[in-house]
């Protein structure tokens, strides 16, 4: 098993988080991967690559339970609420899909795409969420504001997520060609 790591590690010339080299002090590292240095790329690759993964399975999941969930309720309001609901998922799945893509071809331009679909659905919702909570009379009520909030910020960093990897992406194009980018493909042809 050790002679089959080394050896895709060899052929992939990847850096071996396994190797006892000396590493940069702290500083000159976090910069260095915040300004999206091509010796992070793999790193800005797999979190990208795993991240779209997991989003997307979550979104045709979540997808697939709206769709064919039975309610005894036949109100032409719920089956009207059911489509808009059913939409706004198929088009957060679609995003999903397309940043997949545009991480298994090292397209930062397909990631822009992902990032304006979610910053508007982000504004949206949570402009929403506030004139919901303004018509209910509940606009400094803290168990549902500290629910917005959280949820706010865990999309806000999802959002940054993407960014900071479009921004890196961007960054190892000057420098190689998207062939040479494409890890997963790389280790494919190894396997």
């Amino acid at each position: 098993m050790a002679a089959i790591y080394d050896g895709i590690w060899d052929q992939l010339q990847l850096p071996s988080f396994m190797a006892s080299t000396s590493y940069p002090d702290l500083q000159c590292s976090m910069e260095a991967l915040w300004n999206g240095d091509i010796r992070f790329f793999p790193l800005y690759y797999w979190l990208i690559l795993v991240f779209s993964v997991s989003g997307m399975t979550h979104s045709l999941v979540q997808l697939y339970q709206h769709a064919f969930k039975k309610k005894s309720n036949t109100h032409i309001n719920s089956k009207v609420l059911k489509v808009l609901a059913c939409s706004q998922l198929f088009i957060v799945a679609q995003s999903w899909l397309i940043l997949v893509y545009a991480a298994l071809v090292v397209s930062p331009a397909k990631m822009y795409v992902w990032l304006v679909i979610h910053c508007l659905l982000l504004i949206l919702q949570h402009w929403g969420i506030a004139l919901n909570n303004a018509l209910m009379g509940d606009v400094w009520f803290w168990p549902k504001s500290a629910k917005t909030v959280i949820s706010l910020l865990i999309n806000l960093g999802k959002i940054g997520i993407v960014y900071q990897t479009m921004c890196a992406f961007d960054v190892a194009l000057t420098e190689e060609r998207p062939e040479e980018l494409m890890l997963l493909s790389k280790i494919l042809k190894a396997i």
